[in-house]
């Protein structure tokens, strides 16, 4: 494998993967207002063919793009130097060709594979809330608009709460045992030794 080069060629020239099996329209407008935000920092990842590997919802977000702006989106700025001076100047987002990485040293089965596992990884990751407080605070502080991160500050932080709640394995849990009175004594001491080896705090009662 080389190293890896970024071109930029047509949007038109970019064809969607027929088959793909995530469902991203929601995702669509979020990421379309981080391109105006921001431009386009994420190159689309393609097969040989131009197909797309990663990166569906941008190619939707700029057709999105272009439905309103055309070819280019551009809007005056402000901005300050290193001197504290502001400045104004003009920021243009390029909608009519986007950066793309070509995969042409995968296999299709590799590709294949890749466009699942790039869908599905982010799933397996955490948010840590602690840090994601205070990273809100910090772009309110400095007067970010926070819907551009794509999650609401108090709702959707309640709702990543609790689905992390939700996912979180057992650490403690609570069996009820009875046994006949002449047999409690003999049980209770095989399942002493046994609890004992394996670390395990119990409670245990005669009544």
């Amino acid at each position: 494998m080389g190293k890896l080069s970024i071109s930029y060629i047509s949007i038109s020239e970019i064809k969607p993967y027929k088959n793909n099996p995530r469902i991203n329209k929601n995702a669509v407008d979020i990421v379309a207002s981080s391109i105006k935000e921001h431009g386009f920092q994420n190159p689309i990842l393609i097969d040989k063919s131009n197909v797309i590997v990663a990166g569906h919802t941008r190619k939707k977000a700029i057709e999105k793009l272009r439905k309103e702006y055309g070819d280019e989106f551009k809007e005056k700025r402000t901005a300050i130097n290193e001197k504290g001076e502001e400045y104004k100047y003009d920021f243009i987002v390029n909608l009519k060709e986007v950066p793309t990485i070509k995969a042409d040293d995968l296999t299709e089965q590799q590709v294949k594979a890749f466009r699942i596992m790039d869908n599905k990884s982010q799933e397996f990751s955490d948010w840590d809330m602690e840090k994601l407080q205070t990273e809100f605070k910090d772009l309110k502080n400095l007067g970010v608009d926070l819907e551009l991160t794509g999650i609401e500050p108090t709702e959707d932080i309640e709702k990543i709460k609790t689905q992390e709640e939700e996912i979180k394995p057992f650490t403690q849990t609570h069996i009820l045992l009875s046994f006949p009175p002449e047999k409690f004594s003999k049980v209770s001491s095989e399942l002493n030794k046994i609890l004992k080896i394996e670390g395990v705090e119990y409670e245990q009662s005669s009544n």
